[in-house]
């Protein structure tokens, strides 16, 4: 069979692509496989991985950084959130899940590594997320002056890391002079999204001058749902009737 010779509409890829079935896991640590999720995915329109993976990587970039808006000289301008957070001079972790080369990739792509000032600035767990917290919790909790107490603000789109957060995390570091809250953050609900995140932060920085923030990538500084649906669709769409004789 010719490579994408198989007709999909833009539906039927974004289906595709939105139910995630194509997700590959490594077969000895269970965490998510770029490579092996990529052939899954090829396979489904019959295409070779290697067409398929650039076009991919391409649609990422830094339109995917998720926005606020800011007056300036009375004047409204729109910024990635990950740079009005580095405006506002708060130190922050990056802290993902994945396959990390490929959330490197994405973290690269995306520019933003250019706002993670620091080396240890960009932590990524190839599948326990939560215990990576912990891992980053302790490293802030060990660099921090004794005198001082902290509150480090936890941000993430997936609400049961963030009840575990609290449930399980938050009171052994409670006892170490670090106060843990967290923010739910909902690109798609203008109750929770960028926009409600950045007000809501500014008042916490009101009431905690001595404030540290753990950042989620996908679906916190970055929408990467909405470049799977669009981008990546209008792609596979593209290089499928590119192949029709």
């Amino acid at each position: 069979m010719k490579e994408g010779s198989l007709h999909f509409s833009h539906d039927q890829i974004r289906d595709i692509v939105a139910q995630k079935a194509w997700y590959g896991l490594d077969p000895q640590t269970g965490a998510f496989d770029w490579q092996a999720s990529l052939n899954k995915l090829a396979n489904q329109f019959s295409l070779s991985a290697d067409t398929l993976g650039p076009l991919i990587t391409d649609c990422f970039t830094s339109d995917c950084l998720s926005r606020v808006k800011l007056e300036k000289n009375d004047q409204q301008t729109t910024v990635p959130l990950i740079q009005a957070i580095s405006d506002l001079n708060i130190p922050f972790i990056v802290w993902t899940v994945g396959d990390c080369n490929w959330q490197k990739t994405k973290i690269q792509r995306t520019q933003t590594d250019q706002y993670i000032k620091k080396e240890d600035g960009y932590v990524c767990a190839s599948a326990n997320k939560l215990e990576m917290l912990k891992t980053v919790l302790t490293k802030i909790s060990q660099n921090m002056p004794s005198e001082n107490k902290i509150k480090v603000i936890v941000v993430d789109d997936k609400a049961e890391i963030l009840t575990k957060l609290m449930e399980e995390v938050a009171p052994v570091f409670s006892r170490q002079n670090i106060a843990i809250g967290n923010y739910h953050m909902k690109l798609n609900d203008p109750q929770a999204d960028a926009n409600a995140f950045y007000r809501w932060l500014q008042d916490q920085l009101q009431d905690n001058p001595s404030l540290y923030l753990v950042l989620d990538f996908d679906g916190v500084i970055a929408d990467t749902n909405s470049v799977l649906f669009g981008p990546v669709v209008e792609k596979i769409f593209a290089a499928l009737n590119s192949n029709k004789v």
